[in-house]
């Protein structure tokens, strides 16, 4: 099956195009009836997507590796992270979405989210899937109407579905890494730079942001995260570039031009220099061979 040709970034979460605009938080309710064009609509986020599915099965495409989809399923797409659903034509899927930006969590539950990113699948049992299910009609029915401390019992209840899906990522063997200790500064930093990789950007920027001088960002950044500014940024520019590699027919100077790179020579050049081949040599792996190299190199 061919790769899609074009990679779309999903409506902005607090856009005018979407229902609820007074915080970083939105929830639907999905009955699915699609013909099952698996890879004709890959798309990313600026945010985290977190859905669950109730009923049906379907496949998810994920960062260029498939997962079958069925109830009790439920998986984290992280901002960045490419992905699609397609269903059964005969199963037809029913699902929970629920977008919401980093800073709608808690500040400790939002660190450990952002050092984790992703969760590709997790499946729960029919006793929680059905606690599940009651938890998320609570936050839908919740964010449906103006009670008092609406936000607060939505974020309470929205942190307790993420804890759960982490818990049972910790249950399935996947390690959570501890959070990082980032100052202040930093974590702003990082988060800046995780939302806005693909522009033109520069540690005098970010600096001047915080009105910090940029000697004095590059220095904490580096010991905060253990890397420099440039490596970091050039770092978030190559993950999203081979995703597109991986996933997309666009040519490599379309890939350079949205994951940030100036030119084409240069990501090329960068490219090499960091995996060992061009561009357009890892397109032709297979993904076992491209997931060998990304593991040497990370």
């Amino acid at each position: 099956m061919s790769n899609p040709k074009k990679v779309f970034l999903a409506t902005p979460l607090n856009s005018e195009g979407r229902e609820f605009k007074e915080y970083d938080f939105l929830i639907r309710e999905k009955e699915f009836r699609l013909e099952p064009r698996l890879m004709s609509s890959v798309h990313w986020h600026d945010y985290y997507e977190v859905e669950f599915i109730t009923g049906g099965e379907g496949c998810h495409f994920f960062n260029s590796h498939m997962h079958s989809i069925y109830r009790g399923c439920a998986y984290i797409i992280a901002p960045s992270d490419f992905h699609t659903v397609s269903e059964s034509k005969d199963n037809p899927l029913g699902l929970y979405t629920v977008n919401f930006s980093e800073s709608f969590l808690p500040p400790k539950l939002a660190a450990m989210l952002e050092n984790r990113g992703s969760v590709a699948k997790v499946v729960f049992g029919e006793e929680e899937t059905a606690e599940i299910i009651d938890l998320l009609k609570k936050i839908k029915s919740e964010s449906e109407n103006n009670g008092f401390l609406k936000t607060e019992m939505i974020r309470a209840d929205l942190s307790r579905f993420v804890i759960m899906l982490l818990r049972k990522s910790v249950e399935c063997g996947k390690e959570i890494p501890s959070s990082p200790q980032y100052s202040d500064s930093v974590s702003k930093t990082v988060m800046y730079l995780k939302n806005h990789f693909r522009e033109r950007i520069t540690l005098t920027d970010c600096a001047a942001k915080q009105y910090l001088t940029p000697n004095y960002l590059g220095e904490i950044f580096h010991s905060n995260v253990g890397m420099s500014f440039k490596n970091y940024l050039k770092k978030l520019r190559f993950n999203y570039s081979v995703n597109l590699l991986s996933s997309t027919e666009m040519s490599v100077a379309q890939i350079s031009a949205d994951s940030g790179f100036s030119t084409t020579s240069y990501f090329i050049s960068l490219f090499r220099e960091h995996y060992g081949i061009t561009p357009s040599q890892f397109r032709k792996l297979s993904l076992a061979e491209q997931k060998k190299i990304l593991k040497a190199v990370n």
